[in-house]
């Protein structure tokens, strides 16, 4: 039990630091207004939101 809970908190972790590193080398001028979003920028975006979702089904297998 002990172990998948850092297991659980480890995928959390690299979640994080992985969108951080992605939002860093992102457009700052983007910001969350939709208005200004590029075509670029959204497929980040969409990269950014594929890669969270990915690490949270993995973390789904290595629990059960």
């Amino acid at each position: 039990m002990m172990m998948t809970g850092m297991m659980v908190l480890f995928v959390l972790l690299v979640g994080l630091v992985l969108s951080g590193i992605f939002f860093r080398y992102m457009d700052t001028t983007a910001g969350i207004s939709f208005s200004s979003l590029k075509f670029a920028d959204l497929r980040m975006e969409l990269l950014n939101l594929v890669l969270v979702i990915g690490l949270l089904l993995w973390a789904l297998v290595l629990i059960r």
